[in-house]
């Protein structure tokens, strides 16, 4: 074991005769309260669980507690609602189904983790939007008019990608990543990208090799991106002359 000092007597003394809970005892021993745990099942010394604090075994049996805690444990709770009385079914299918509203909305009007929603949801078999359904088409901000839908122009050949990567020195002109990484890691090519997002246009200032994470981020905000990129063509042809 890696813990010379940690001895089934000492264990003993501690836990089962002095009483100390584990991470006391961890605490003062200035090791995990796993290890502590670990020991205490390697010397079979039986460990006591929260059902063995029970009665005279809690070391609150008998006493209460002040008024003034009884205050401020009431008025912590102030506002906060009865999830059973609150989340019922019909509220959540107008809420969520009829006015469409995202259940991380939902979790703050109600005050509650977004969990309680999901867990409220599956209770009353109301159907979980995911986000790959619910943001698809002209639901998705990044909307524009269908065009990615369009098909690529026969001008963007293997031959055409395979000259630009080159140009770009087979390296994502974003967050530089490798082609050779790339195929380690994701096992692709990189990806040739156009700046203005129009398929037909594929002229090389318009084209530029990025990794496909980068290439889905520039996807949003594509204003900001398309200037970017407009940019950073712009940069290499000045370098190459």
């Amino acid at each position: 074991m890696k813990h010379p000092n940690i001895t089934k007597e000492l264990l003993e003394k501690l836990y089962s005769t002095d009483l100390l809970s584990g991470r006391n005892i961890a605490k003062q021993l200035n090791v995990n309260f796993k290890t502590v745990y670990r020991y205490l099942k390697f010397y079979k010394i039986s460990i006591k669980y929260n059902r063995n604090m029970q009665g005279k075994n809690n070391p609150f049996f008998g006493k209460n507690h002040s008024r003034q805690v009884i205050k401020e444990s009431r008025e912590r709770n102030i506002g906060k609602m009865y999830y059973t009385e609150t989340l019922t079914k019909d509220v959540l299918i107008d809420l969520y189904e009829k006015q469409e509203i995202k259940a991380e909305n939902i979790a703050k009007q109600f005050n509650v983790d977004i969990k309680t929603i999901w867990r409220y949801l599956r209770k009353y078999n109301i159907h979980v939007k995911r986000t790959g359904n619910y943001f698809k088409g002209d639901k998705n901000p990044a909307w524009i008019d269908g065009r990615s839908y369009l098909p690529y122009s026969s001008e963007f050949s293997d031959i055409l990608k395979l000259k630009i990567r080159t140009r770009d020195n087979f390296e994502c002109q974003n967050c530089g990543i490798t082609e050779e990484e790339n195929l380690i890691i994701k096992g692709r090519n990189l990806d040739v990208h156009h700046i203005d997002y129009i398929k037909e246009h594929c002229d090389e200032h318009n084209l530029i090799t990025l990794c496909r994470q980068c290439n889905i981020r520039a996807n949003l905000d594509r204003d900001y991106w398309q200037q970017f990129y407009k940019d950073k063509i712009a940069s290499i042809y000045i370098n190459c002359k």
